[in-house]
């Protein structure tokens, strides 16, 4: 039989095995899978000096604030008839949450290491509420 032809034994993997369980370095915890929380915790982090910059700019007037906080902006709107005390809770409910809530969008939608798709997604949930904006001044 030619040698280009002869069936070659396989090298055990067990021995193999052995070697690198013996050199696998410990997992950190950034390693481990748990980079892909980083826009929440951006998010989190991010959020108090937000609700502080918001607080000067709603001294500029109500079209600047809605730059900043869209969805507050939709739930005050009089196109949904929401009574007063509804809207007013929803609105001190979505000064600390919205942009935390950004953070759990994008850290759902972050996959294999996708920080533009995520980022973009956020933005889109973001001028998606000044989309309805715009949509409910012209329903009025």
């Amino acid at each position: 039989m030619a040698s280009s032809t002869a069936v070659r034994a396989r090298k055990s993997k067990s021995g193999d095995a052995k070697k690198r369980d013996s050199t696998k370095k410990k997992t950190h915890f950034w390693n481990a899978g748990s980079h892909a929380f980083w826009p929440l915790l951006l998010c989190l982090i991010l959020d108090p000096f937000i609700v502080r910059f918001a607080d000067v700019l709603a001294l500029e007037g109500p079209k600047i604030f809605s730059l900043l906080y869209p969805w507050i902006m939709v739930v005050n709107d009089p196109v949904l008839h929401l009574s007063s005390s509804i809207s007013s809770r929803l609105t001190q409910w979505l000064l600390y949450l919205q942009f935390p809530l950004y953070g759990v969008l994008m850290t759902v939608t972050f996959r294999a290491e996708r920080f533009l798709r995520a980022f973009c997604i956020g933005l889109a949930a973001h001028f998606s509420g000044l989309l309805v904006i715009v949509a409910f001044s012209h329903l009025r």
